[in-house]
């Protein structure tokens, strides 16, 4: 549904489309969408998540494509992009997934902001290592990690996922 979006959009615009604009039209769509969906989910449904004893919602909040300013993806749009967050976790969206590389970093940075105020307590978060991309040493994956707490400002990430993981750089690392 999105990329039928998109694609109007798209075929909207004249020929010489400049396609941060276009990319940035599409965050909004989607994110528009996003709110529209946490609004007519009268109740959210919820999965047993494996063996945690902990029911996920169904639908989770994806920080890789927050609202920006003037179409650079590192400049997040902070006041939209924190009541986007807080707006599904205060209607029952209780998974947040955030990475090292989103936004620049400034992903990170955000979701962090947005956990601010008790909503840490209602919420998981998930970032990622950005295996094969910035992690060349052992000693990287300790920088990283920390400097991923420091940007969350947490203590601690609910999970942690391999982002990029793939033969050669399991190997590598």
């Amino acid at each position: 549904m999105m990329v039928l979006f998109c694609q109007h959009i798209f075929n909207c615009w004249n020929r010489t489309i400049c396609w941060e604009k276009f990319i940035n039209e599409c965050v909004k769509i989607v994110s528009q969408r996003v709110v529209y969906v946490v609004r007519e989910c009268k109740n959210v449904k919820y999965r047993l998540f494996g063996r945690l004893n902990w029911e996920v919602s169904v639908l989770g909040f994806g920080a890789m494509r927050l609202p920006t300013i003037s179409g650079d993806p590192s400049k997040i749009n902070e006041p939209e992009a924190i009541k986007m967050i807080r707006y599904a976790i205060d209607h029952g969206v209780n998974y947040i997934d955030t990475a090292y590389m989103y936004h620049g970093g400034n992903s990170e940075v955000l979701v962090g902001k947005a956990l601010k105020d008790g909503y840490k307590e209602k919420a998981k978060v998930a970032t990622k290592m950005p295996i094969g991309m910035f992690v060349k040493t052992r000693e990287d994956l300790d920088r990283i990690f920390n400097q991923q707490l420091k940007r969350l400002q947490l203590d601690y990430v609910d999970f942690y996922l391999l982002h990029g993981l793939n033969k050669d750089a399991w190997l590598k690392t």
